[in-house]
């Protein structure tokens, strides 16, 4: 049983979208309510990212990430093990919420990065997570 309802929420979100991904169709709750005014758990205030899922992968992962503000110009960005920035992931948002973003394994000019060990870390945030692709 998972007391926090941020936490749940995340769970949840994360149960939805796999199941979504492997072709469910049925409609899904896809929140559980964590108004701040409701239950007195406060959102995040900074970036965050979660574990990207599947990991390792071949053909696609999920990235989770939450952005703290309504800053269309947010972005994920994918590091090699140089430091080197390969490609750079828009996050869409209209409104604060946990947003998935789909990465296939390419970089920018769209060029499939071969199996190795990567890193992904919010445009904002100092959260960084390992991401590792196996071709």
């Amino acid at each position: 049983i998972i007391h926090d309802r941020r936490i749940a929420n995340i769970f949840v979100q994360e149960f939805a979208a796999r199941y979504h991904e492997s072709g469910g169709s049925a409609e899904l709750y896809s929140k559980v309510d964590a108004d701040a005014e409701q239950t007195g758990i406060a959102a995040p205030t900074d970036y965050q990212l979660l574990q990207n899922y599947p990991n390792p992968f071949n053909q696609n992962t999920v990235i989770t990430c939450w952005v703290p503000d309504t800053n269309n110009k947010a972005t994920i960005d994918i590091y090699n093990t140089r430091g080197e920035r390969l490609a750079r992931l828009p996050i869409a948002r209209n409104a604060k919420k946990w947003v998935r973003i789909s990465w296939d394994g390419t970089d920018d000019g769209h060029n499939k990065l071969p199996s190795g060990i990567y890193f992904a870390k919010t445009s904002g945030g100092s959260v960084t997570i390992k991401i590792i692709i196996v071709r």
